[in-house]
């Protein structure tokens, strides 16, 4: 797991972005370590764990106590998510993604945070050819909180199916 990998490299303290994919059957595979913080994650960190990150971070690179760095659950509010919605299909944009829904999901959740489009996306016409990239090609990137693993895992998967037609 991730934490016996930074374990096994010595990474002792600090920031951590670590990227991984859980396939179905429920396997871990890290892709991706990188020793600091993740800005993406700074509004999912501040719902989970209510600090101001950029906020401690400042404070520390100054010689001050920050004002919580939560090291133990007992800080814990949320889990934050992080969920790429990619497709590995060919085609028109209108046949693979409901745009409309997007947009619903969009104004339903204005705490959700939908980021990463490429405009072409966008585009009902806009035509993806060879989609031969190895995860697919990613739609949008939706980063939320939720209580406990189980429901953003739910959450995750439920947007994927809304957002795109091929679940269907």
């Amino acid at each position: 797991t991730c934490s016996t990998f930074l374990k096994d490299i010595g990474f002792k303290n600090g920031f951590v972005h670590v990227e991984l994919w859980i396939r179905e059957n429920g396997d871990v595979k890290i892709i991706e370590v990188n020793p600091r913080a993740c800005f993406v994650y700074l509004e999912p960190y501040r719902q989970a764990y209510g600090v101001e990150l950029v906020e401690d971070l400042a404070k520390i690179s100054r010689g001050e106590k920050p004002h919580l760095i939560p090291f133990s659950r007992k800080n814990f509010k949320n889990y934050s998510c992080y969920a790429q919605i990619s497709t590995k299909l060919s085609g028109k944009i209108s046949k693979i993604v409901d745009l409309n829904a997007l947009e619903n999901e969009k104004k339903q959740h204005p705490d959700y945070i939908f980021w990463g489009f490429d405009e072409q996306l966008l585009d009902p016409d806009f035509e993806i050819i060879g989609n031969i990239q190895n995860a697919g090609r990613m739609i949008t990137t939706v980063t939320f909180c939720k209580p406990s693993f189980e429901e953003a895992h739910q959450e995750a998967l439920r947007l994927r199916s809304v957002i795109l037609k091929q679940d269907r």
